[in-house]
Order: C-alpha cells, then structure tokens, then sequence
C-alpha cells in the first residue's frame, strides 16, 4: 500500500461501494450508464445505412410527339 495514508477523497467512495452488493451494482450500473451516455452525445456519428437498390438511370419526360404510333 501507499505509505502516504488514506486517500481522504477516495476513502468515502470505497466505503459506500464496499458497504453492500447492492451499492457495488448500482455504482456499476451507475458507471455503465454515464458512460453510453457520453459515447451517445460525444461517439462518432453512425456510418451511413448501405441502399439496397439505388435507381441507376434517369428517367426523361417523354412528350406526346415523341411516343410512337
């Protein structure tokens, strides 16, 4: 261990999550949640969903002289 004591802002948090299962699971459930929270809001946005069929030519208007008879 450190020879330089307890740590005085590390102390309570060890005790708190220490104390019982139940408050290891809720800090841990806690963490998880905080940090998909931030990879929500900070992460890189998706990468673009790939079209399953993308229409490859153009279709031009055909006028009424042009259609055959």
């Amino acid at each position: 261990m450190s020879a330089s004591g307890p740590n005085p802002v590390l102390a309570p948090i060890r005790r708190w999550v220490l104390y019982s299962r139940t408050h290891l699971a809720i800090t841990v459930a806690g963490a998880v949640a905080l940090l998909f929270a931030a990879g929500a809001v900070f992460g890189e946005p998706p990468p673009p969903r790939a079209v399953a069929h993308e229409a490859d030519t153009t279709v031009e208007p055909v006028t009424p002289a042009e259609t055959i008879s």
